[in-house]
Parts: structure tokens; C-alpha cells; sequence
């Protein structure tokens, strides 16, 4: 069996629906709208505990997870944050 190829992501595992648009290089309507249509895993957080406002995080390591899974190949995955 061959050595697991090492990927470091340079960012956490929850990014803003922002930060998705400018690492994916999609337009920010674009993302927006595949959230509304669920097609990313994403995760409601508060703003702040007094606060009823949430801010929508999206789960980085699932989606690249999942790439490595399509890859079939072994794969470490490193988020420097």
C-alpha cells in the first residue's frame, strides 16, 4: 500500500459562507443559494450569547473529506488555523 499523501489547509474547519466564496473562487450569490438548497454542510453559530442572530459556518472538513474519499487514495488531512 502506497504513503498517504499529507494536504495542509491554511484555515479552520468552519469558515464564513464569505471566506467559502473567495477559497472556491465562486461568487457569493452562488454559495449563498447552495446553502439555502442544503448541497453544503453547514452549521448555525450564535453571533454572541446575547444575541438571537446566527452566522452560517460551513464544514470545511467534510467537504474535503469527502474529496479524499472520491480520490481513493489515503489521505492526511492538516487545518492550520
Amino acid at each position: 500500500m502506497s504513503e498517504p499523501i499529507s494536504i495542509t489547509l491554511k484555515f479552520g474547519p468552519w469558515v464564513t459562507v464569505e471566506r467559502y466564496a473567495e477559497l472556491s473562487g465562486l461568487p457569493l450569490e452562488t454559495v449563498k443559494k447552495y446553502v439555502k438548497k442544503g448541497d453544503l454542510p453547514v452549521k448555525k453559530k450564535p453571533v454572541s450569547e446575547k444575541s438571537s442572530r446566527t452566522r452560517t459556518l460551513i464544514n470545511m472538513f467534510d467537504i474535503s473529506a469527502g474529496a479524499a474519499m472520491e480520490s481513493k487514495k489515503r489521505i492526511n488531512l492538516i487545518f492550520e488555523v
